[in-house]
């Protein structure tokens, strides 16, 4: 999925996380297009891209941040935590239909919840990456993803049962 630009509120100045970040809400927004031809199977496979990337774009953050001795590390994984836990609530409850109404609340809770996080905890995170030259690995795609079948959480893997297999 093609991301469009980040709005000025949302950018870091640290390359890989602004894309990052785009692709995150590029998939969201997958979730709420009301495309009449769209199915729940089309939704549950925007979803299961969704929960996969915003996991791997934590588990990401967090590697790095504890492998350069961030001093926001705590704190910033606390606040992951509980996005994974508010999603993973959703998921769940979209595990016996994906309407469009539970892509609105996803959609909702991540572009509501985001620009607070990268004003907090990204932006912070950022300048202290750039200052030492550091970056995160890029996130594997979409075809990545349905190819070979990541380790997920039992919490994502219950949601995404029924994903449809390409």
């Amino acid at each position: 999925m093609k991301p469009q630009p980040l709005p000025a509120n949302l950018t870091t100045s640290h390359v890989e996380i602004d894309e990052q970040h785009a692709q995150l809400l590029a998939w969201a927004r997958a979730l709420v297009l009301d495309d009449p031809a769209g199915t729940e199977s089309e939704r549950r496979r925007a979803l299961a891209f969704l929960l996969f990337y915003v996991e791997r774009h934590f588990a990401t953050q967090e590697a790095a941040m504890r492998d350069l001795r961030f001093s926001g590390f705590e704190r910033h994984r606390a606040e992951h935590t509980a996005l994974r836990g508010q999603v993973a609530d959703i998921a769940r409850a979209a595990s016996a239909g994906l309407s469009l109404a539970v892509g609105e609340r996803i959609y909702d809770l991540i572009t509501a919840w985001l620009p607070g996080h990268v004003h907090e905890h990204d932006s912070d995170l950022a300048a202290f990456m750039r200052a030492r030259k550091a970056s995160i690995p890029p996130l594997p795609g979409l075809d990545d993803l349905f190819e070979d079948e990541p380790d997920l959480p039992d919490w994502m893997a219950e949601a995404l049962a029924g994903t449809p297999e390409r």
